[in-house]
């Protein structure tokens, strides 16, 4: 009978202590809107002092996309930086991963407020070449 009890006390007991260890994650987003591109970014710091970021790109015309480059551009007290490009784009594609980053960031509520208020000094520029030429726009972030 005691072992039937234990069980679900020591599931609980689990539960309650992996709950506990993820509340020391944070995540948060930013996102930029501009003329051709919308920006939407993911940013992720996990319990064990490491930091991600992921963000998707979309282009608002309909005009075709023959490549696209991009760079973040980081204020100097983030000590960062981001870049890509992607060249032979299917037509008709709208959607552009931005990549996928990580690194050491902390996980205390000073170290990711001081993230959060260098992202929303963070813009990324994005040059593209279309039938037309080529064309770029800067676009800022702002956490959500």
């Amino acid at each position: 009978m005691i072992h039937n009890f234990s069980s679900p006390l020591l599931l609980l007991s689990l539960f309650l202590l992996v709950s506990c260890t993820l509340d020391n994650s944070e995540e948060f987003s930013a996102t930029g809107n501009g003329v051709h591109w919308n920006i939407e970014m993911e940013y992720y710091f996990s319990e064990n002092d490491e930091f991600e970021e992921y963000g998707i790109a979309t282009y608002k015309s309909d005009e075709p996309i023959h490549s696209l480059s991009y760079e973040f551009h980081y204020p100097a007290s983030q000590s960062r930086g981001s870049s890509g490009e992607r060249n032979e784009i299917e037509e008709g594609t709208s959607e552009f991963s931005l990549g996928g980053s990580g690194g050491s960031g902390g996980t205390t509520a000073q170290s990711v407020r001081s993230f959060q208020e260098g992202i929303n000094e963070t813009s990324v520029t994005l040059s593209w070449e279309t039938p037309k030429g080529e064309k770029e726009e800067t676009i800022s972030l702002k956490v959500d």
